[in-house]
């Protein structure tokens, strides 16, 4: 037995050898006809300083964060976003063949199963996002079907979603709601490279969402009416069905149209069944988890000036694995005590004091970030490259959306909260 497994964990690591990064092929986009397609090809990306400009759109950093800023029609912005991180798409596109190729003893039986799947739910995205989707494919010269296979794994492949996560929101003493995300993930190299995203659509509101190059999606977000959103891993559930909207794409459907908390709600009742995540909505005016698994369906309110979410249902049964649970008590015990005097920066205290800070368990804390949903500020920590240590010990910057999108508003007061221990 022991010779077997020994003979077994051998031919994994020569699998592993023998399937490298760099021996994959992206297969190249098909052509594709669209009216818009003439006038955007006839342009090229342009540099001004350390600013990359293609059209309405640009890509720029502000204190080693990657921004994308992307205006337009959903092909318009789908064709600049392939323009101006082609390489970033590649090395997104590279990172999954490669996982898929590891987790098949490098055969392409698992990538052709998912490329089977999304071409199931592919009738039940959205037009304007698969619009989208077929611009970044033409900008970034990456085969259409890849792209649509990667953006509806965590739907189709379920597996793959599993993360951590702790947020949570309180009214501070200026009737603010103070709201805080932080993205937990094990695979060390999938948040390597993530990208801010500020986009002004023809259609709907303007918003900023944190994702990785190539994605529709918003793993981490806002929008101009002061929506944000941030999706939690649920255990103890498998989907019954990916014949549906990949999770990615209701996310974005969502923080693209939604008002309210109310409105997210429906967007979320209108697709069923659902996928299984539990996710943090705040707005002005306070905030929600809501709780969704197959044809379960539940909505936490925020009460008594504050709530808190790590990776449990409450409502509706779920698994609770790992510090789930001491997550959660923490945050609420932490909020209880000090709501009369909450802050931002006692919030980032918090997501940086152990559990929350997911420490203990190497670093798996890819990024936080601290909304203020009514002047519409929030501040983002990103972790060095390659990460030595958890994304909240890392730097706050700060934004304000409309000061990004429009160039109006202020500001952000204080424009940085500074990494631990300095």
């Amino acid at each position: 037995m022991r010779t077997g497994r020994l003979f077994f964990v051998a031919f994994i690591l020569i699998v592993s050898a023998c399937v490298s990064k760099e021996s994959i092929e992206i297969p190249p986009a098909k052509p594709y006809n669209h009216p818009q397609l003439s006038n955007l090809s006839a342009q090229k990306n342009q540099a001004h300083g350390d600013t990359i400009i293609f059209g309405k759109s640009k890509k720029y950093t502000n204190n080693n964060l990657k921004i994308v800023y992307l205006q337009g029609s959903p092909f318009e912005i789908g064709y600049a976003h392939g323009k101006l991180l082609k390489k970033e798409i590649e090395d997104h596109v590279k990172f999954w063949l490669h996982y898929g190729k590891l987790r098949f003893l490098g055969t392409n039986y698992g990538i052709n199963l998912m490329m089977d799947r999304a071409k199931e739910v592919e009738q039940h995205i959205p037009s304007e996002y698969l619009e989208e989707l077929r611009g970044i494919s033409v900008g970034s010269n990456v085969d259409y079907d890849t792209l649509l296979m990667i953006n509806a794994l965590p739907t189709t492949a379920k597996s793959l979603s599993g993360y951590g996560c702790t947020s949570f929101a309180f009214r501070d003493e200026k009737s603010n709601i103070i709201r805080s995300r932080n993205l937990d993930w094990l695979a060390e190299g999938f948040f390597t490279g993530m990208v801010i995203y500020f986009v002004r659509p023809d259609a709907g509101f303007g918003f900023f969402c944190i994702n990785r190059p190539g994605w529709i999606n918003c793993t981490t977000g806002m929008n101009e009416m002061g929506l944000t959103i941030g999706d939690h891993y649920l255990d103890g559930y498998h989907q019954k069905t990916w014949k549906k909207i990949p999770n990615n794409f209701l996310k974005r459907k969502v923080i693209h149209y939604s008002k309210t908390i109310d409105d997210a709600e429906d967007q979320f009742k209108k697709y069923t069944p659902h996928s299984i995540a539990s996710i943090m909505l705040s707005s002005k005016n306070g905030a929600a988890v809501f709780e969704m698994a197959n044809d379960k369906f539940a909505r936490i309110d925020m009460e008594n000036g504050y709530l808190a979410l790590s990776n449990h249902a409450r409502v509706i049964h779920s698994t609770k694995y790992e510090d789930t649970v001491p997550r959660l008590d923490q945050a609420n015990k932490y909020l209880k005590r000090n709501l009369e005097s909450m802050n931002v920066e006692m919030a980032i205290d918090l997501n940086r004091t152990a559990p929350i800070s997911r420490s203990s368990y190497g670093n798996r804390n890819r990024h936080s970030a601290i909304f203020n949903s009514n002047d519409l500020t929030f501040w983002i920590a990103k972790p060095e490259e390659p990460q030595k240590a958890p994304a909240c010990y890392g730097t706050y910057t700060g934004f304000n959306l409309l000061k990004e999108l429009y160039g109006q508003g202020h500001y952000p007061d204080p424009p940085y909260f500074p990494a631990k221990g300095n």
